[in-house]
């Protein structure tokens, strides 16, 4: 394995794609986030179709079961942020294996007849997944990773996720159609927890938290902090559309066919994975050129799928989408890593900030969802939300940069 990782290293350096050599740190989070994207990339489309079965083909119930999740997130992030001192973001990572293992485990056990049990549970998990993973993976990933090879790290991991997610798909819906969604979870389990094994060596890092519950809050609502706060609100808004409204669309339009549905999904994914490693190479050059460029023809992209009416138009606006967020979707983000490499001793406060901020817009956007079903079934209009909230973004995204806390 070392020998390998050695090897690939050379190949990047030799091909100049980064500057610096990578972190050793860095390599166990591209090790981690690999393996477990194999077993997510099984679940990223067809985990929202399974939850909306289960509730009876209700959208209203299935955003009601998001926005608990979100909720719930809100709740830790802002009362036990300061656990994680005491606990240490290596071991805090290592337990969101065990703990997204036991996720998928109760989604096996979930049935028409007992989720009024096992939902509340899964709503706990994953919540306590998302706080013990994404604060200490973000803190990590800005202290391995080096200003000039940033942009080229996020580039890395995305086109790693992508080439990841064209198997997942097809692989995805051939078991389900040939086993059930049984198997699928079985399978999932165990590959989540083989991504504990490279955080053997992942290094501890030393971050201790210095705000208290009336502290963040205090941050939250300050005037100094308000662009900062409706950035990362609108950020987690637009995240949720993808995350289940999209999927169940795609079912809905082509009739609960999961073959198909995981062959136009990893078929997507292929004509856009090779990009991610050419738009991290150009955005640490022409970062906000792309981010607004791609910002403008990534909210066509939601736009476009509002009238999404076929198969055929499934895979092409879905394909249009994905090839201008990779050119969007990469500076933006390293950008956000450069802004919480910039805050020093505070990047954990920082990282808690923005996740409270991401877990609050998918709350409102989940209740928004809520409140659209009263009124249409149509679940294709919501879209226009992306449109919108995406243009806002890339258009005041340099309000973000300065914004310390």
């Amino acid at each position: 394995m070392e020998h390998f990782e050695l090897s690939q290293e050379k190949h990047f350096r030799k091909a100049h794609y980064f500057e610096e050599n990578l972190s050793a740190g860095f390599r166990c989070l591209i090790a981690n986030r690999a393996i477990t994207n194999i077993a997510t990339g099984l679940f990223s489309v067809f985990l929202p179709i399974f939850l909306y079965i289960t509730l009876g083909e209700n959208i209203r119930y299935l955003a009601l079961y998001y926005l608990a999740t979100y909720l719930s997130s809100l709740f830790l992030t802002s009362t036990i942020h300061k656990s994680l001192n005491k606990f240490g973001f290596k071991k805090a990572i290592g337990l969101s294996t065990l703990i997204g293992a036991f996720y998928y485990l109760a989604i096996f056990l979930l049935k028409a007849d007992n989720f009024l049990i096992i939902m509340p549970i899964m709503i706990f998990l994953i919540a306590f997944w998302r706080f013990l993973y994404w604060i200490p993976y973000n803190i990590d990933f800005a202290k391995f990773t080096t200003k000039k090879d940033r942009g080229k790290g996020v580039g890395l991991i995305e086109a790693i996720l992508s080439f990841v997610g064209i198997l997942t798909p097809i692989l995805a819906g051939f078991i389900i159609a040939k086993f059930g969604f049984n198997w699928l979870f079985l399978i999932g389990i165990l590959i989540f927890g083989l991504s504990y094994i490279p955080l053997a060596k992942l290094p501890q890092t030393k971050e201790r938290f210095s705000w208290n519950t009336g502290q963040f809050f205090k941050k939250i609502i300050a005037p100094k902090n308000r662009k900062l706060t409706y950035f990362f609100f609108l950020d987690g808004a637009e995240a949720i559309l993808a995350s289940f409204v999209w999927p169940v669309f795609i079912y809905k339009l082509l009739k609960g066919n999961y073959l198909e549905i995981g062959i136009i999904s990893s078929l997507v994914v292929l004509t856009t994975a090779f990009l991610q490693l050419v738009a991290g190479k150009i955005v640490d050059k022409k970062r906000g050129q792309m981010i607004k460029t791609g910002g403008f023809f990534y909210a066509l992209g939601w736009l476009l799928k509002v009238f999404t009416i076929t198969a055929f138009h499934v895979f092409i606006f879905d394909a249009f989408h994905r090839f201008m967020k990779v050119f969007y979707r990469i500076p933006l983000d390293t950008v956000i890593f450069e802004t919480a490499f910039q805050q020093k001793h505070f990047i954990d406060e920082f990282n808690v900030f923005r996740q409270f901020c991401l877990f609050l817009g998918g709350s409102v956007m989940a209740l928004l969802i809520i409140l659209i079903s009263f009124f249409t079934t149509s679940i294709n209009w919501i879209f226009l939300a992306g449109t919108i909230i995406v243009f806002l973004i890339s258009i005041f995204y340099k309000k973000i940069q300065d914004s310390l806390i």
